[in-house]
Order: structure tokens, then sequence, then C-alpha cells
């Protein structure tokens, strides 16, 4: 029965993505919907709606657009962020990967943690 771990040598190389794209789906849909936001209500000051009623619903109406682009935008973006990893030493490759690798690791984090200074009580 496998024990589900693969060989270094065996990698030839590894992508690092966020599990979430949560913030930059949120920052997308709040940068697109100011902005349009913004734009919408410099244009409705040059050029007056009837009342106030319509005034309030295209800005509205063009804030969710912007909003829905935004979010569309920061799902594309969301997408670019990763990392590829390669063995850079091709003498010794299973070490490369390695080091690497290992800030990614949850025991190598845990060590990070535990080295901070404790606070005294």
């Amino acid at each position: 029965m496998s024990s589900g771990r693969i060989p270094f040598a065996n990698i030839q190389k590894v992508v690092i993505r966020r599990k979430s794209k949560k913030n930059a789906l949120i920052s997308g849909a709040i940068v697109g919907g100011l902005l349009t936001g913004y734009v919408a209500n410099q244009s409705l000051q040059k050029n007056p709606v009837r009342g106030p009623v319509i005034y309030g619903l295209t800005l509205t109406l063009s804030a969710a657009g912007g909003a829905a682009a935004g979010l569309l935008a920061g799902s594309a973006l969301g997408n670019l962020n990763r990392r590829v990893i390669r063995p850079l030493d091709q003498r010794n490759p299973d070490l490369s990967l390695f080091r690497q690798l290992q800030p990614f690791s949850w025991r190598y984090q845990q060590d990070i943690i535990n080295r901070l200074p404790q606070k005294e009580n």
C-alpha cells in the first residue's frame, strides 16, 4: 500500500497557489464599485437627470455594474498570484527542492512560531 508520499527525485516543479481568492475578489469589487460610482457621479453632475430617484438609481446601478466588473478583474488577477519552484542545483536537485519547499511546511512554520520570545506573566 502506498503512503501517498512522492520522492523529491520524481518532482520537476511545484506550483503554489492560494487556497482562496476571497481577498482579491472583495478588493476588486470594492475598487470597481467605487471607481465606477465616482465616474457616474461626475457624469451625472455634468448632465443632470430629471429627479433624485433617477439620480440614485443610475448611480446605484452603475456602481453595481462596476463592482461586478471589479469582481471579474479581481478573479483574473487572483489567478496570476502563484509561485513556481524548480530544483535550482542540478547536481543535487533533491536537496535544492527540499530547501526551497521547507518554508511552506507545517513543521517549519511551527518552529518559527516557537522561536518567538514568549511573554512573561
